[in-house]
């Protein structure tokens, strides 16, 4: 029984995901700094505006906004934290500056998938 017991524990661990990572995006000036970031799935990113204006992150094309994140106005010293459930590339600009290029770039990884091998490594340690 407690082969079972240690053999279930061992395959909960691994099918639990990598902790999540909060990045940073710093606004200074009028540019998001870095302008292009790679998270995980399951990641959060928050802005903090280290400008003396105001600005926001919303997400969309210049200008247009899609509606999957809009952060209120940020003034200095404030911050926005938005959580990234799906991959993908998620464009996103500052709504009182996107007619000056203010823009920034998410691309979020998909999951990394447990090892088809995996089961068979584990299930070889115990025996059967």
């Amino acid at each position: 029984m407690l082969r079972s017991t240690t053999l279930v524990s061992l395959l909960m661990l691994l099918t639990v995901p990598a902790a999540a990572t909060t990045h940073t995006v710093s606004i200074i000036g009028f540019s998001f700094n870095p302008p292009s970031l790679t998270v995980a799935t399951g990641d959060s990113v928050i802005w903090v505006n280290n400008s003396a204006l105001s600005h926001t992150s919303t997400s969309g094309t210049p200008c247009t906004a899609n509606g999957l994140w809009d952060s209120p106005f940020l003034g200095p010293g404030d911050d926005f934290t938005f959580t990234f459930a799906a991959p993908g590339t998620f464009p996103y600009f500052c709504r009182p500056h996107c007619g000056s290029g203010m823009t920034g770039t998410i691309t979020v990884t998909p999951p990394t998938p447990v090892e088809p091998t995996t089961w068979g490594r584990i299930k070889s340690l115990y025996g059967s």
